[in-house]
């Protein structure tokens, strides 16, 4: 009888420690896959951070976030009303601002060279990409920014000539072309030895 209960004993005893075991083994291994999904996680989150910055870092520049608009509300009918729409605005808003307003006029019209169109001319009649480089140039100018006019002259047969306007601060530039703009940091050491000061 005592044999019988011992035995019994010992039964329920290895049970106990097997079952003990395995709850030990599932604890552990419990443990270890928690600990590998937040380190994966946090190590995840942190490459997507990383990277997001430096993808910022590298573009902010030519990055205009998707709800800012500077579509204007009432009718443009002077250069005044765009220079009112687009001051006391960064360089990158500035030019993405005078895209957006010049669009609301914008009428593609292939014009004489020799001609130097107003603005009102423009509203009326359009202009092509020599007449809104020009008018980009004054507005920029107006606004406080460096401004110029940069020209490809195009291959003969195969592509006809192009002028755009450009426009720059201390540390970005941006391209102004017809109804598109790009923007970019000014990398001061392509002309200037490897300084990057931004002083030669």
């Amino acid at each position: 009888m005592i044999n019988k209960k011992q035995s019994k004993n010992e039964i329920e005893e290895s049970k106990s420690n097997k079952f003990n075991k395995r709850n030990k083994f599932l604890q552990i291994f419990g443990f270890i896959l928690i600990f590998i999904g937040v380190f994966g996680f946090g190590f995840l989150a942190c490459s997507l951070y990383v990277n997001n910055q430096q993808f910022n870092w590298r573009s902010e520049s030519s990055q205009i976030p998707a709800h800012f608009s500077f579509k204007p509300t009432e009718t443009i009918t002077s250069e005044q009303d765009i220079i009112n729409n687009c001051k006391n605005l960064s360089l990158v808003y500035t030019s993405q601002c005078l895209i957006e307003n010049v669009a609301t006029i914008y009428k593609y019209s292939v014009t004489d060279d020799k001609l130097n169109l107003t603005f009102e001319d423009i509203i009326k009649k359009g202009g092509d990409c020599r007449d809104y480089a020009f008018l980009y140039e004054r507005l920029s100018k107006e606004l406080g920014f460096n401004a110029t006019t940069n020209t490809y002259n195009g291959i003969p047969n195969v592509h006809n000539a192009h002028r755009w306007a450009e426009v720059w601060d201390e540390t970005d530039y941006c391209e102004l072309d017809l109804k598109q703009v790009n923007c970019y940091k000014i990398d001061y050491t392509i002309n200037n030895g490897g300084k990057t000061d931004g002083k030669s």
